[in-house]
């Protein structure tokens, strides 16, 4: 783990004793992936019935636990089927099964740390909502690498624990995690990875290839450790539970040696309850990066879109809201939850941590779409909330044209700004010549001229523009006001190239400024006396 080992922590309790850590933790779970062994309809229609199984087994078997490790997949199974919504709230508020505090099994090293804030929002607020409980515990199976500001997000939204299942320290699975800020959250390795027990140990056959196989060997290993206490996730991508596992662990309890370790149903709540009383766990910080380097690469259609999702999602949640805050322009309007959070969760959904699986070509296809989607309902959403303020812009007259640039951060800012302008006449469109024979100059609102570069300009019944400039103390979360004008533009006084053209005689084109200089040449052509 690419990662900082500091000092122990001063011991504040008693190491966990050796009889704790003959009694494992098994926590029942499916990886619920979408796009990866079918399409996302596929998926989701297996996790209903892995769902619906694990409320039966759950109702009938009081020793049994089970977790749901992504909301998207309880949601799904709660629209198609509302009245198992009352079983879900008695379950999951008995303990006995477990719900997640994440949408979506996203990437950790790809997405900003807002989409990791909606992530875990969106899930705990639905969780609380429609079954009176908050999750804790992060289940990260499968995930190829970790962000090192992740402990700061999860602690800051209420989430205690963290289970890995790639690329963690081995020596230490139990440790600390600290992020930069030095916020902390318990967290697990699962040196073997997230489906060994699952796919190597048979439990779901027979009893007997339960107790010939590896399981005694794998409990060996995970149990060395006396400082902590054992855990095992029993599952695997859309694994469903099966009544069989249930029966083979009873049976294996009663009968197997007294020095066997014993299996005991049990959460991911209640396992890191018992592992926080362990003393001494090092503390870790820094990044795991990603063991899929190729992501981003390979599929350079689908994950690019990710970050201009989450900036224009962030920016229409800010416009809306300034424009909600003035009711007293615009008294009717209303905030667009709904319109929001369906594009979050749609960009969620589509950042599930697959691609290119069994689901081909149309999964890939999905994921794109969710992701346009969203970004295009966004836009739309953000477009309008700026169009509305900027309409409200005072100009100090008819030849005077405003650019507002916002600030979506809660800091002031400086920088360049990229801005289209349009320049219309009074009182025809096409009248602007009249204003503008002298050029046009951009203002600050204290009546300043800022220079600014013209990237683009298109003529006719209007001026429309594309410029560039440099953008002084932007308020922050707020805007700030620059005017075009009829005036001159101070950049028009400086010489950024020059191309020089050569006599024909010398046959070489010379384009050079101050940082570039080239002399092409070309062969001499003889003269007509030497040619065949």
């Amino acid at each position: 783990m690419p990662a900082t080992l500091t000092a122990p922590e001063p011991a504040t309790a008693t190491t966990t004793t050796a009889t704790a850590t003959t009694i494992v933790h098994v926590v029942p779970f499916s990886h619920l992936d979408l796009f990866w062994t079918g399409t996302r309809e596929e998926c989701l229609s297996r996790g209903n019935y892995i769902i619906g199984h694990a409320l039966d087994l759950l109702e009938e078997y009081p020793d049994f636990t089970f977790l749901i490790e992504s909301v998207n997949f309880l949601d799904h199974y709660v629209r198609c089927h509302p009245a198992d919504s009352p079983r879900i709230r008695k379950l999951a508020t008995s303990g006995r099964l477990e719900l997640a505090p994440l949408w979506s099994a996203i990437y950790q090293n790809l997405p900003g740390g807002e989409t990791h804030a909606r992530n875990t929002l969106l899930a705990k607020r639905y969780v609380k909502k429609h079954f009176g409980c908050d999750p804790d515990t992060a289940h990260f199976a499968d995930l190829p690498g970790y962000t090192p500001q992740y402990p700061q997000i999860a602690k800051l939204s209420g989430i205690r624990n963290v289970i890995m299942s790639r690329g963690g320290p081995k020596e230490t699975p139990l440790f600390v995690w600290q992020a930069p800020d030095g916020s902390r959250i318990l967290s697990y390795y699962v040196v073997h990875g997230y489906p060994a027990f699952a796919m190597q140990g048979h439990w779901h056959k027979d009893y007997e290839k339960m107790s010939a196989g590896p399981t005694k060997t794998l409990l060996e290993n995970i149990t060395g450790n006396k400082t902590h206490p054992a855990l095992i996730h029993w599952g695997c991508d859309l694994y469903a539970p099966d009544e069989t596992v249930i029966r083979n662990v009873r049976r294996w309890n009663r009968e197997q040696p007294a020095t066997t370790p014993r299996l005991c149903f049990s959460t991911l709540h209640n396992y890191f309850n018992e592992a926080a009383r362990a003393a001494g766990l090092p503390v870790l910080t820094g990044e795991l990066p990603s063991a899929w380097p190729n992501v981003e690469s390979a599929w350079p259609d689908i994950w690019p879109e990710d970050l201009a999702c989450e900036n224009a999602l962030q920016t229409a949640e800010f416009l809306t809201t300034l424009v909600h805050l003035r009711r007293d322009i615009f008294p009717t309007e209303t905030y667009p939850h709904r319109e929001l959070e369906d594009s979050w969760r749609a960009l969620l959904d589509a950042m599930d941590h697959n691609q290119n699986g069994q689901g081909g070509d149309r999964a890939d296809r999905d994921k794109l779409q969710l992701k346009k989607y969203s970004r295009y309902a966004a836009e739309r959403i953000r477009d309008n909330a700026a169009w509305q303020l900027a309409a409200n812009i005072p100009v100090p007259d008819t030849a005077t044209f405003p650019v507002v640039v916002f600030n979506t951060m809660s800091w002031r800012r400086t920088g360049v700004v990229y801005a289209r302008a349009v320049v219309f006449g009074v009182p025809c469109s096409s009248d602007a010549t009249s204003f503008f024979e002298k050029g046009l100059r951009l203002i600050n609102d204290r009546g300043e001229t800022v220079p600014y570069v013209q990237l683009s300009r298109h003529e006719g019944l209007s001026f429309t523009m594309e410029i560039a400039f440099h953008a002084d103390t932007l308020p922050s979360a707020g805007y700030r006001t620059w005017y075009l004008t009829a005036g001159y533009n101070p950049i028009d006084d400086t010489s950024t190239s020059a191309i020089t053209l050569d006599d024909e005689a010398g046959h070489a084109d010379t384009p050079e400024n101050s940082l570039y200089h080239q002399r092409p040449h070309y062969p001499t052509r003889p003269p007509p006396s030497s040619r065949p």
